[in-house]
């Protein structure tokens, strides 16, 4: 597994980001993901990081759903979606992190540099000697 992750962008690129990684998903035959709301979504404490099976062809209505209820807000509360060793992460930072595989995690990372998203790999810890 290697992660990749962007500069902080605009709430319109995080969407369309996800809508992305939701058609890699559909390629890939997957037909059911896991969404959780974290960090500055606007649940109780107990009721983040609860997993939420959403088909991938949902994921960008059910996210753009909990916008307008005031559960979350794009680019400012932690929204992950994860299936078959696939996982995304729309950070409160207002940036993007792709973990996978690294082929399937460099479709994404050649996405981002094509569009200037100035992505780069987060090092493990062993490797950034943390955790020695």
């Amino acid at each position: 597994m290697i992660e990749y992750r962007t500069q902080p962008l605009a709430s319109v690129a995080l969407m369309q980001e996800l809508a992305f990684y939701c058609e890699v998903l559909t390629r890939n035959g997957i037909t059911t993901t896991d969404v959780m709301f974290g960090y500055d979504s606007n649940l109780a404490m107990d009721e983040m990081w609860r997993e939420m099976p959403v088909p991938p062809q949902g994921v960008v209505e059910f996210v753009l759903a909990a916008e307008r209820a005031g559960t979350v807000m794009v680019g400012k509360s932690d929204i992950f979606v994860a299936a078959s060793g696939i996982e995304i992460a729309l950070c409160h930072e207002s940036d993007l992190h792709i973990k996978a595989a690294r082929e399937t995690a460099l479709e994404f990372f050649n996405r981002w540099n094509d569009k200037a998203y100035s992505p780069y790999a987060l090092k493990p810890p062993a490797e950034s000697g943390l955790g020695r």
